[in-house]
């Protein structure tokens, strides 16, 4: 009763959501959107779409094998497309389709929950890597073809690499030197009973995965490249 209930409740929403967009987009614009899709162009779109999503699929396979968990192509790709479906639909839900990952691998699969978030949470840390590294290249790359952007752009761009990079390069020297981010949080904010033992897991297992033999990681930042590469 409950899975009826929730289908049609989504069904519904679903269906106030597309007429909410028709009226605010318009018709026309929806139908000049779509135009895209045809042809060869469409074919080329969905072709590459489904490649980046078995590319990010293969990626977290990888990461899970290296936690000892080998799980087969079909067990990995469900969790994936319903993750990255939930993280599309609903951004506004932070860590939504991580959490919901995770959440598949302990339900349907065994695997202990602070070994499942590791695992998606290291896949995330990865994927900003490569995509931060492609969005460097695609600056230079503009700075040389057009010249300098407006100034307020130029701050907002420069502003949000900087931001990014300064948190990834945080996160990989605490890594590398074994030390807890959560533990200087902690002390940065002054809380008491933070973080509890669950949370400390969880981080040691993202941090055990960079001192993995380099062929493991190496492995995985090559597919998140080939996949920036792919988008």
């Amino acid at each position: 009763m409950k899975r009826v209930l929730l289908f049609f409740t989504s069904l519904f929403i679903g269906i106030g959501l597309l007429i909410w967009i028709i009226n605010f987009v318009g018709w026309q614009e929806i139908q000049s959107a779509f135009l895209i899709f045809t042809g060869w162009h469409g074919a080329v779109i969905v072709l590459l779409t489904f490649l980046i999503l078995l590319v990010g699929a293969w990626k977290w396979k990888i990461i899970l094998k290296s936690q000892g968990y080998d799980l087969a192509n079909r067990e990995i790709i469900a969790p994936y497309l319903s993750g990255f479906s939930l993280m599309y639909l609903l951004p506004m839900v932070i860590f939504g389709g991580e959490i919901f990952r995770a959440y598949v691998l302990r339900e349907k699969h065994a695997i202990p929950l602070k070994k499942a978030l590791s695992s998606v949470f290291i896949d995330r840390v990865i994927e900003a890597t490569s995509f931060l590294t492609a969005s460097f290249a695609a600056t230079v790359f503009f700075l040389l073809k057009i010249g300098l952007p407006p100034k307020n752009i130029g701050i907002i761009v420069g502003g949000t690499l900087l931001f990014f990079s300064a948190c990834l390069g945080f996160f990989f020297f605490k890594s590398f030197k074994k030390q807890s981010i959560a533990k200087s949080l902690n002390r940065l904010f002054n809380r008491e009973g933070f973080p509890n033992g669950e949370l400390l897991e969880i981080e040691k297992e993202m941090f055990s995965f960079s001192h993995l033999k380099n062929k493991v990681v190496w492995q995985v930042f090559s597919i998140a490249f080939l996949r920036v590469a792919v988008t």
